[in-house]
Parts: C-alpha cells; structure tokens; sequence
C-alpha cells in the first residue's frame, strides 16, 4: 500500500492517552517503560502541544515509531523522527 492510500485510510485521530489505552497498557507501566514517574506520563497526556520529542519518546514506549508527513503540491515527504533514515520522498 502506497503512502498516498496509507493518508487515506488513517481515518481516526487519537490522542495520546488514547493510543496507550488501545495499546492496552497503564500510565505506570508506560512509566516503567520511560523510566519515569506514572505522575509524569499523566502530565505528559495533559498537554496540549507537546514537543516532537516528547511524542516520539511516548510513541516509542508504546511500540510505534512516530513519523511526519509533509504535503508539497508535487508530492509527500515521510519523515522518521530520531533516526539516521533519509526522507522517503513520494
């Protein structure tokens, strides 16, 4: 499936406690998997707007890897944050 079909289907737009939730786990043992606090994993899914960092951090806890996509009107660039992989232009 190409990128273009992947955009299409995503259809569901979670937030952060959501996603830990449907990855059937508590904010204590995605604390265990951060080495932090359950506090600061609830304060982390209270933020409205956190850095990339923090969000590839908490996606990479999950089990995920957390990418960015950018539009162009002569196509998208898929970017994977934290990793030495060059764009994959599309």
């Amino acid at each position: 499936m190409g990128l273009e079909e992947r955009i299409a289907n995503l259809g569901q737009v979670c937030l952060m406690n959501e996603l830990r939730v449907m990855r059937r786990l508590t904010q204590q043992d995605l604390a265990e998997r951060l080495g932090t606090r359950q506090s600061t994993v609830s304060k982390i899914e209270q933020r409205e707007d956190p850095t990339l960092s923090v969000l590839r951090h908490y996606v990479e806890a999950l089990g995920g890897e957390l990418l960015v996509m950018v539009r162009f009107a002569d196509g998208i660039v898929e970017y994977c944050l934290g990793h030495d992989d060059p764009p994959i232009s599309r």
